[in-house]
């Protein structure tokens, strides 16, 4: 192995885009066979054959520690967008890995993205009319702490439409944190986490979202409106 290639073995995204594949070899030395982990890494010609068996492998790291899988999965979007940029220094001496792992963090997010759309859903099915409570502020978010979600509601309280287009884009985009269910008619939507933060009507903010995305909460925009909402969140959410 030259030493482009040990020094890419040694970056994060590599250990993180791999699944556990154990075969059983026979051993001469020890005259019996003996299972041994021969690691497959993943390659956007690869990915849909094994993004499953992937995925699930990365959930299961999760098993003992008594999560929800919506929040597991916030755990991981979390981590994807946490990996080394393709625009990082060490990919200068290995160009052909840039594409690769630009591809494998987008089609991953993709994923989580669906599976927690899908968990949500079965969240929302699944709980009792008479047991349910009351969607508070809080029942937005994931990964976030009640201290930050004090800071935040304290900050961004009684937005104009378009600094609540831009408030949700972040959080649900950029910082992975929000919990909204598109079309949700039991207090998940978009327009009852309004309701928590601005008196502003839906219609109003709907229309700051692409029509194309709007499942995704996208800004329509000019990015650089997005700069000061972005710098307090991030002040926040360090």
């Amino acid at each position: 192995m030259n030493f482009k290639n040990r020094f890419y073995k040694q970056t994060a995204h590599s250990s993180f885009f791999s699944i556990d594949n154990f075969v059983v070899e026979y051993h001469d030395e020890i005259k019996k066979e003996k299972e041994a982990n021969k690691p497959i890494d993943l390659k956007p010609t690869n990915w849909n054959k094994y993004k499953e068996t992937f995925y699930n492998q990365r959930i299961d790291k999760y098993k003992s520690k008594g999560f929800t899988k919506e929040l597991i999965i916030g755990f991981e979007l979390n981590k994807v967008k946490n990996l080394p940029n393709e625009n990082e220094k060490y990919f200068a001496l290995l160009p052909n890995e840039s594409e690769k792992n630009a591809a494998l963090k987008k089609y991953y997010t993709q994923l989580l993205n669906e599976k927690l759309k899908s968990e949500q859903s079965k969240i929302e099915q699944s709980t009792p009319e008479k047991t349910k409570k009351t969607i508070e502020f809080e029942d937005f978010f994931y990964d976030v702490t009640p201290e930050q979600l004090k800071q935040i509601k304290e900050k961004f309280k009684d937005l104009e439409p378009k600094e609540t287009a831009i408030f949700i884009d972040l959080l649900y985009n950029d910082f992975k944190v929000l919990s909204i269910i598109h079309g949700s008619r039991k207090g998940k939507s978009q327009k009852d986490f309004i309701k928590h933060i601005t008196d502003n009507s839906n219609q109003s903010i709907n229309m700051l979202f692409s029509k194309d995305t709007i499942e995704n909460y996208i800004y329509k925009g000019n990015e650089a409106d997005k700069t000061t909402i972005k710098t307090q969140l991030e002040t926040i959410l360090k």
